[in-house]
């Protein structure tokens, strides 16, 4: 499945996992079936379907819940898509699931991976300086596109900004390290 269940899991996976199963969706998401959805997030998670294999995630979902609908991302792709959003069909309900598991675990990988890089403050004699947002690789995104990777010192953090900025972003934290010669 792509997990070492020997290993366990690293404090960064626990809490990506416990972000989705806690996820606060902004809409009221088919009142009985938030759970069914949180559990799927959360399992997948662990599972660590990723991108590579979300389509797995995608179909439990469509087979749970065939009238799935989530307002946010539907407007969203018919008034407003950027990036690879684009390419997505604002009437297929796959596409809709698609576009928002991938608002939901950017949202909680993100969250848990700023929390994961605010435990660096303390380490900054090994090189830590602070938080960059990283932006990705889409040139189709006029909204990350102006951004550029925007670096934020430790004394900053109040103007980290919560990302994703939108459903389909693909920017992300990176912790800043000072180049150093061995």
């Amino acid at each position: 499945m792509g997990k070492d269940w020997n290993l366990g899991f690293s404090e960064k996976e626990k809490l990506s996992t416990k972000l989705m199963r806690e996820f606060e969706f902004d809409e009221n998401l088919l009142k009985n079936h938030v759970e069914e959805i949180r559990s799927e997030l959360a399992t997948s998670n662990l599972f660590r379907y990723g991108y590579s294999q979300s389509h797995k995630l995608e179909d439990r979902i469509l087979l749970k819940l065939p009238d799935f609908e989530s307002k946010f991302i539907e407007r969203y792709l018919r008034d407003q898509p950027d990036g690879f959003a684009g390419n997505l069909d604002p009437t297929s309900q796959r596409d809709i699931v698609s576009l928002f598991v991938h608002y939901v675990q950017f949202t909680c990988y993100n969250k848990a991976e700023l929390q994961e890089i605010l435990t660096y403050r303390d380490k900054t004699k090994y090189g830590y300086k602070g938080v960059e947002v990283m932006t990705g690789n889409d040139s189709r995104c006029q909204k990350c596109s102006k951004i550029r990777s925007t670096k934020y010192s430790w004394k900053e953090l109040d103007k980290v900004p919560k990302i994703p900025f939108f459903p389909s972003c693909i920017c992300w934290y990176s912790p800043i390290i000072e180049q150093r010669d061995f």
